[in-house]
């Protein structure tokens, strides 16, 4: 059974009323959360069981992945990170001496995104470039 993990927000009665052995490993300050779940199991859901009450989630990585990255401060750890392409070596130098109180911050300052799409596949993708889990990646730069 394949474990992989997801990242989402208000899943604990989707779960719950759905049935779902599923374990939470971290919930952020701001309500992200990070769920251990058995890949199998979330194929099953129907999208018609989910209810809008149920709250969001994604699982999926960034087609940065493998892109060079560059040292950001993310509340307060080092955390390797990617820069726009179309940046130029002087908005890089800027963006990486900048500190960010967490990663959902470097991400809006650094690519402009906000989409919970986004949220997720960078920072899945983000934990595999700095070598760990997403639970890890999360209570590090997110908290």
């Amino acid at each position: 059974m394949k474990i992989i993990e997801i990242m989402g927000e208000d899943l604990d009665l989707a779960f719950k009323e759905l049935n779902v052995n599923a374990r939470k490993t971290f919930e952020s300050a701001d309500g992200f959360q990070v769920w251990d779940i058995a890949h199998s199991k979330l194929e099953e859901i129907e999208n018609s069981d989910w209810k809008s009450e149920y709250g969001w989630w994604r699982y999926g990585y960034c087609i940065l992945e493998g892109s060079e990255t560059f040292e950001y401060t993310v509340n307060g750890q080092i955390m390797n990170g990617w820069s726009p392409s179309y940046n130029t070596d002087e908005e890089n130098e800027i963006l990486t001496t900048n500190k960010y109180v967490s990663y959902i911050d470097w991400l809006d300052e650094v690519f402009n995104l906000s989409k919970e799409i986004n949220k997720v596949v960078f920072a899945k993708s983000l934990a595999r470039e700095n070598n760990m889990s997403l639970k890890e990646f999360m209570s590090i730069y997110q908290k």
